[in-house]
């Protein structure tokens, strides 16, 4: 499928096999919905040290992050998971944006009983997720219950439909 031209397109009940290239969308504003195929995961960042998400005031979001950069989305993509290590003991949550935090395509919460102990990793839900046209810059924003926490990583999962 390749999109050179033409605005606020809608693909809907598309299933790819077998291709090498899937989606070619230069346009970057179509609409996507129930597209399957044998897309590849990646991890990101592509390193072990994650990006650091600070928390806000106990109880409260912090500033928006930057987890995936708009220049590395060169096709319409998908979230459908995460990795997060909490830098203290207590409740958090986390939140998932495309427009760095006017709205939320997804939120966790999770409960650390030991600073740092393990990295908890999650799975989006299926038949809900959003996909994402090229270009999209991807944030996260945290909060917890004991607030100023500074060192909170983050990894996110990213599905091309390419």
């Amino acid at each position: 499928l390749d999109i050179d031209a033409g605005n606020s397109q809608h693909f809907e009940n598309i299933t790819f096999i077998g291709n090498t290239t899937n989606i070619d969308d230069e346009v970057g504003d179509s609409h996507w919905i129930n597209i399957f195929g044998q897309f590849i995961i990646a991890s990101l960042p592509q390193n072990l040290t994650g990006v650091t998400v600070a928390d806000g005031a106990s109880n409260a979001y912090g500033t928006y992050v930057e987890i995936i950069a708009a220049a590395t989305n060169d096709g319409p993509f998908r979230i459908v998971g995460a990795s997060i290590e909490a830098e203290d003991a207590g409740h958090h949550s986390i939140r998932l944006s495309a427009d760095n935090g006017t709205s939320y395509f997804y939120e966790v919460n999770i409960d650390a009983a030991a600073a740092v102990a393990a990295r908890v990793a999650i799975s989006l839900p299926t038949g809900t997720e959003f996909i994402f046209n090229k270009g999209t810059q991807i944030t996260a924003a945290w909060k917890s219950s004991n607030g100023n926490s500074e060192t909170n990583l983050i990894w996110l999962q990213r599905q091309y439909m390419r």
